[in-house]
């Protein structure tokens, strides 16, 4: 377990709502401003985001890699925020 107490994982979800809202799932980054948008691409819900979106649209997904660098970069958020955490 990351977090000591109840309050203290409330965090983790704040984060995971901050990294959809600013990612690919309500608006097109292309149409945000750049630099919402160049943070909007880089973040790990983005390809996530594309990816799952790619699948249901087509039925394929567009890039393996993407789903991996969204989920390893998942593993080294949550790494580093375990690590400040303790």
């Amino acid at each position: 377990m990351l977090a000591k107490s109840l309050e203290g994982s409330g965090v983790f979800s704040y984060l995971l709502m901050i990294l959809i809202f600013t990612s690919s799932a309500f608006a097109p980054t292309e149409t945000m401003p750049a630099a919402l948008r160049h943070f909007a691409e880089v973040q790990p819900m983005t390809p996530i985001i594309d990816s799952v979106r790619s699948l249901l649209m087509t039925g394929t997904v567009s890039n393996a890699f993407t789903i991996k660098r969204g989920c390893r970069s998942y593993q080294s958020i949550f790494l580093m925020l375990s690590a400040i955490c303790r």
